[in-house]
This record gives C-alpha cells, sequence and structure tokens, in this order.
C-alpha cells in the first residue's frame, strides 16, 4: 500500500510539464501557422492597393469631367481641380476634389494632357517600369488589372 503511493507521487511528479519534443512540435505547428497567415495577408495587401488606386482614379476622372462640364476644356493637373485657374475663373465651380489624393504607396498622382487626361501612379518604387507592387498604374489600363 505504501508503495503504491509513492509509485502515484512519482508519476505525478514526472507527468506535471510538457516534454521538450512537445513543446518543439507546437512551437513548430504556430511558426507554419504564421507563415501560412503572413503570405496571405502580404498577398491582400497588394489587392487592397490596387483596388485604392482604382477608387481614386474614379474620383479623379469624375472631378475632370466635372472641370471639363463647367470650364469647357479639360484641367491641365490636378491643381486645377482644387484652385481656381487664372483663365475663365469665374465658370469655376470647385474646389473638385478637397486635397489631392496620394498613392497608397504615398507619391502624388500624375495627369498626363490628353482628350480626357490619363492619371497616372508610379507604383511603390516612385519610379517608371518596374513588376509587381513596383509597376505602373495609368487610369487606360488599370481595369484591365486581375485582382
Amino acid at each position: 500500500m505504501i508503495q503504491g503511493l509513492r509509485m502515484q507521487r512519482a508519476t505525478r511528479r514526472t507527468r506535471r510539464a510538457f516534454t521538450l519534443v512537445e513543446l518543439m512540435v507546437v512551437i513548430a505547428i504556430i511558426g507554419l501557422l504564421a507563415t501560412v497567415v503572413t503570405v496571405n495577408v502580404i498577398g491582400q495587401m497588394e489587392g487592397a492597393n490596387v483596388a485604392k488606386v482604382k477608387a481614386d482614379m474614379k474620383a479623379m476622372k469624375d472631378a475632370m469631367k466635372l472641370f471639363k462640364v463647367h470650364m469647357g476644356y479639360w484641367p491641365n493637373g490636378i491643381q486645377d481641380l482644387m484652385q481656381a485657374p487664372g483663365n475663365r475663373a469665374s465658370r469655376w465651380k470647385g474646389p473638385y476634389l478637397d486635397e489631392q489624393p496620394k498613392d497608397p504607396w504615398g507619391g502624388d498622382y500624375i495627369v498626363e494632357p490628353g482628350n480626357p487626361p490619363k492619371i497616372v501612379t508610379l507604383g511603390a518604387d516612385g519610379s517608371q517600369g518596374g513588376e509587381g507592387e513596383a509597376r505602373d498604374l495609368d487610369s487606360e489600363t488599370i481595369n484591365q488589372e486581375e485582382e
């Protein structure tokens, strides 16, 4: 009987903690899950950035169309949408934009003259060309982008 109690106490002492192998398995599983989540989040970030660029470009194109209706010509740049240009200021009904929008990477959108003007962002790297997050996006081809 006394020997049985000693065995029970000894058994209890050995099962109070996790073994090193059990801890390593749990840490490996947590690391694997963290890797999968990180990869998925990074992939979604690019899609979110493209969606923001699309929304910004749509807002700027709508503002430019309204400017053209009021002024009779396309704006020369984003500043024309926020401040009355020197010519025909009496026809200006703006501001058409409250502030100059920034692309998701903190850069300014570029307006290239045309009929209608083309809106461009230089992507994450802020310079022409590039691939992935660094690629240039413009208002003429943005809707052809795959999300």
